[in-house]
């Protein structure tokens, strides 16, 4: 067995949700600490020069975090107008988009590798977002 079919393997095993994603984690339970916006290429190797935010945590496959905490943070902030594709079981390289200030900020996670990323041109809109965060 290959490395690959050896995560596939691990990765059937334990997802076992077959009604959604979990539930909302709090923020700091699911994170620990939520580092600060630091500059970045969108797509991280190439394209145009901006500003990112990152999430990482140990939580993963059906129990990573990021989702929810999106849910949560579109709830209490309608006006960033969040908008990410419909969940699927094993979901994994997710991308969506909020709204903050007039600005689009990329919404991107995977849940095998457990992180989520936030990216924008406009640092200010990437703090406000952070700060956003905070409040959850």
């Amino acid at each position: 067995m290959g490395w690959f079919d050896w995560l596939i393997g691990q990765r059937r095993v334990s997802v076992t949700n077959d009604e959604g994603p979990p539930p909302y984690v709090p923020l700091a339970t699911a994170y620990g600490t939520l580092s600060g916006v630091a500059p970045a290429s969108r797509y991280r190797n190439d394209g145009e020069p901006g500003w990112e935010l990152n999430l990482h945590t140990h939580l993963g496959d059906d129990q990573a975090p990021h989702r929810p905490l999106i849910e949560k943070l579109s709830d209490a902030y309608r006006e960033f107008a969040i908008t990410l594709p419909t969940w699927e079981r094993y979901e994994d390289f997710v991308e969506g988009v909020a709204h903050v200030d007039g600005h689009d900020v990329d919404i991107y996670y995977e849940t095998t590798f457990s992180y989520l990323n936030f990216w924008c041109a406009e640092r200010a809109a990437l703090d406000r977002l952070r700060s956003a965060l905070l409040t959850l």
